[in-house]
């Protein structure tokens, strides 16, 4: 069986993932299922998250990465709304996905926006802890490849879905994991 299209999108709390996942599925013809960090995060109750946050999301990012994975495998394509960090002290997600998605058909989306829009958007929301952004921000990988980078606040969220769209199409220009598993497979594991 074909494996199912991954569009992972990875990008800090309020960078507008969400919200683009649910634009793109409706300018798609096929149907993207929707695999969201938050809603794995959020099946724990509030207390437990509060009083035992890390290992949790241990938990829970694990068997969100294996839910993927078996859709993925089923043949149906899929949209991860995730915030992928460099965390040296963490479990590793970007290698763990990397490793686990090799020879998947992956496109890897960075989803951007400045701080001061995304600082905006926390407020707004009223559902985020003020300074996750900031804090995601300082903790995000940087200078690592990604297929397509959008940003939320220079484009409209429907002309970065179009732009998605568009490298849908191009699936021999998606590199970023193939470039990753091979720096992986050179470099040793912090």
């Amino acid at each position: 069986m074909e494996k199912g299209i991954i569009i992972l999108l990875s990008g800090v709390s309020s960078a507008g993932k969400t919200t683009l996942t649910k634009v793109l599925q409706s300018q798609l013809d096929e149907t993207f299922y929707h695999i969201c960090c938050d809603d794995f995060m959020n099946m724990a109750p509030k207390q437990v998250l509060r009083d035992d946050l890390d290992n949790q999301l241990l938990i829970t990012q694990g068997i969100m990465h294996e839910t993927a994975q078996l859709f993925s495998d089923k043949g149906l394509p899929i949209i991860i709304d995730d915030v992928i960090l460099d965390l040296p002290d963490k479990n590793d997600w970007l290698f763990e996905y990397v490793t686990m998605f090799a020879g998947y058909p992956v496109l890897f989306v960075h989803v951007e926006c400045p701080i001061e829009e995304l600082e905006r958007r926390e407020v707004f929301r009223g559902d985020r802890t003020i300074g996750q952004s900031r804090w995601q921000l300082a903790h995000a990988y940087t200078d690592i490849p990604y297929d397509l980078t959008v940003n939320t606040h220079v484009h409209s969220t429907e002309e970065c879905a179009l732009q998605i769209k568009n490298m849908l199409i191009k699936q021999e220009q998606w590199w970023a994991f193939r470039v990753l598993g091979e720096h992986f497979e050179t470099t040793p594991r912090r």
